[in-house]
């Protein structure tokens, strides 16, 4: 939670926090996630490109060290 409010204070323009705990995710949404993801309820790549517009991420900041979230991270294509 703490990275997303950081993001949004150094002016990221769209952050997306993926995480196991639903419950967290929503407070994550509260404080500034644009968007959330449970990888272990939804296919988080596949979302994360359809709401990225296949873009897909700058940026990937990994803080929980689940298996779950840190799957997903290392999957994802960091685009510069």
């Amino acid at each position: 939670m703490f990275a997303v409010q950081w993001a949004k204070i150094f002016g990221v323009s769209k952050v997306i926090a993926v995480g196991i705990d639903d419950e967290k995710l929503e407070i994550t949404k509260q404080i500034g996630a644009d968007f959330t993801i449970n990888p272990l309820n939804k296919e988080a790549l596949q979302l994360i490109s359809e709401h990225t517009n296949g873009i897909n991420v700058d940026l990937v900041i990994e803080v929980a060290g689940s298996p779950a979230t840190s799957s997903t991270e290392a999957n994802i294509q960091i685009v510069m």
